[in-house]
């Protein structure tokens, strides 16, 4: 019979740990107490250099170049690398498991994509061994002309040459530099430029000493008159170095203060083919005379006025005035052009014993108007009869055009006397066309006789006319008469519905607005529902809903707007390129 004597607890536990590794051992299984660190080795990326990069694109001081260096682990399907930051003399060092890696190196001079260099050069990648360490000395590919535009292109491509007038030619420069590869030879570069677009002219081609700048000059010139784009393209041999968009503004006269003699606004001139640019924010005068009063053929605004993104604020302006047409403008004539200009403030305008036209912008259009931003609280009140709108008081004739523009503030119309009174929160449209704009404000009218019409775009008269792609987004619109005859739509107050129709084209009201309907119905003087939510967003804006209405280009920022393409998003409404 034998006999086990008892072990000590130390023991015991040892011999059981070891009857447990190696029964997992026997099974085939990993050690349960993990399996170990495996050894790491380090690999040193050398790229070369020193103070100044040699060897690589010619004499370059190290702030000019940056790196990024990328450590790819071969052995990991779709590894995305591991970055490395380089010192000073071009070195970059990463402690890595054993494996099979690649390198891949770009380098950037002065914010330019300059070269790329893939490690090793032909072998899909290099091993690397536990516990040894690796290096890799890199020549970077290298361009024997690299030809580099200064930081001074930055400055052309964002800056407007701004307006000036025939007696000056302004002018703007960027550097461009010849960097050269000091171990293949030195040569010169020639590089060319070319516009394309009226208005700048810019030498055809200059020649650049290896390691040596020259400076390309553009000239702005003044002719055509107007604002001018441009693509300047500058290119060595097939390659294009740079595309710069360029823009100036030539103008006839720039427009400083509201006051009279040079540079004011109360002179504008009304010629026909001249070209006039705000050269500033202008606070009209309390006894402000239109521009181009429209009492008779011979006083019609003619010429062009670019608000350039300028503002005229009214400022809280209260005036009886005498004649029919009041605003910036009395009057703008066929042929006549208002565009990129904001307005602010508030106006309140009377008249006894005649009709009267008030607009924010102009009495009477007959021209084209566009790119106006208008936040004006417009009121007019007369005993004949009224036609107030948020930008133009009355549209009239075939030609006239009002597009890509919006008023954010409430409109009224009062007739005190046995007449007609309409309201609109852009225009009321005798004749013409309003295209892709918006409201928000609340439109009134009130009369004690004849016909009233409130709309939140517009009110058409007996002649064709057309309010297209338009969104009313005010709370409410409302006519009130002792009379019998009354229209308050939402889109478009009183149209013909007979003989003569005007048109109506895919605009939306916010159904969060319910006028009383009055008035002979005609089809969608109301526009298609949208919510609030539609409102405020900025992909219901940018798509084609319901009713065929082309889609808004509506940019998702400020920088991508410009004249041509006016809007973007703020985040809440669509706002014009210069706010």
């Amino acid at each position: 019979m034998f006999r086990i004597k008892k072990m000590p607890g130390s023991l015991r536990a040892v011999f059981a740990g070891s009857l447990l590794m190696a029964a997992f051992l026997l099974a085939g299984c990993s050690s349960p107490y993990g399996d170990p660190e495996p050894e790491m080795a380090t690999v040193t990326i050398n790229l070369g250099g020193g103070a100044a990069r040699t060897g690589f694109c010619g004499t370059i001081p190290p702030t000019a170049i940056s790196y990024e260096i990328w450590l790819i682990n071969a052995d990991i399907l779709g590894d995305v690398g591991k970055k490395l930051t380089a010192d000073t003399s071009g070195k970059a060092s990463a402690s890595v498991e054993p494996g099979n890696y690649s390198i891949k190196v770009e380098a950037t001079i002065r914010g330019w994509d300059y070269a790329e260099a893939v490690y090793p050069p032909l072998n899909p990648s290099f091993e690397v061994k536990a516990g040894e360490p690796y290096e890799a000395k890199i020549t970077m590919q290298r361009i024997p002309n690299a030809i580099v535009l200064d930081i001074q292109r930055e400055a052309v491509m964002r800056h407007d040459f701004g307006p000036f007038t025939a007696s000056g030619s302004p002018t703007r420069t960027i550097t461009v530099s010849n960097y050269t590869g000091t171990t293949t030879g030195s040569t010169s570069a020639t590089i060319t430029a070319a516009i394309t677009g009226g208005g700048f002219t810019v030498p055809p081609s200059i020649t650049i000493n290896p390691d040596e700048s020259e400076s390309l000059t553009i000239t702005a010139s003044a002719t055509p008159l107007g604002r001018n784009n441009a693509t300047l393209t500058i290119s060595m041999g097939i390659d294009t170095i740079a595309s710069i968009n360029l823009s100036s503004i030539a103008a006839t006269s720039i427009i400083t203060h509201g006051g009279t003699g040079a540079g004011g606004l109360a002179d504008l001139p009304l010629t026909a083919g001249e070209y006039h640019v705000l050269g500033d924010d202008i606070t009209l005068p309390n006894d402000w005379v239109p521009i181009g009063p429209g009492s008779t053929a011979s006083n019609l605004f003619l010429g062009t006025l670019d608000g350039n993104g300028h503002t005229i604020n009214w400022g809280n302006h209260n005036q009886a005035y005498g004649q029919e047409n009041f605003g910036l403008f009395g009057a703008i004539g066929a042929g006549g052009t208002v565009k990129n200009i904001g307005l602010t403030g508030s106006l309140n305008v009377s008249r006894s014993g005649g009709n009267l036209n008030v607009g924010a912008l102009a009495g009477l259009n007959q021209g084209t108007i566009f790119n106006v931003a208008s936040s004006v609280a417009v009121t007019a009140e007369g005993d004949a009869n009224v036609y107030v709108g948020g930008i133009v008081g009355e549209s009239r004739t075939n030609s006239s055009l009002l597009e890509n523009s919006y008023s954010s503030a409430n409109i009224t119309a009062t007739t005190t006397g046995a007449s007609n009174a309409y309201a609109a929160g852009i225009a009321n449209i005798t004749n013409g066309a309003v295209n892709y704009t918006w409201t928000s404000g609340i439109v009134s009218v009130n009369g004690s006789g004849g016909i009233v019409s409130a709309g939140g775009i517009s009110n058409h008269g007996l002649t064709p006319s057309r309010t297209a792609y338009s969104v009313a987004l005010g709370s409410d619109v409302s006519a009130t008469n002792t009379f019998t005859t009354t229209y308050q739509r939402r889109i478009t107050g009183q149209m013909q519905t007979t003989g003569i129709v005007g048109t109506l084209l895919a605009n939306f009201a916010i159904n969060t607005m319910t006028p009383v309907v009055t008035g002979t119905l005609h089809s969608s003087p109301d526009g298609l529902d949208i919510t609030p939510g539609n409102a405020n967003d900025l992909e219901w804006w940018r798509s084609t809903p319901a009713g065929n209405r082309p889609a808004w280009t509506v940019h998702a920022n400020k920088a991508s707007a410009n004249e041509a393409s006016p809007w973007w998003w703020d985040g809440n409404r669509p706002r014009l390129w210069f706010e």
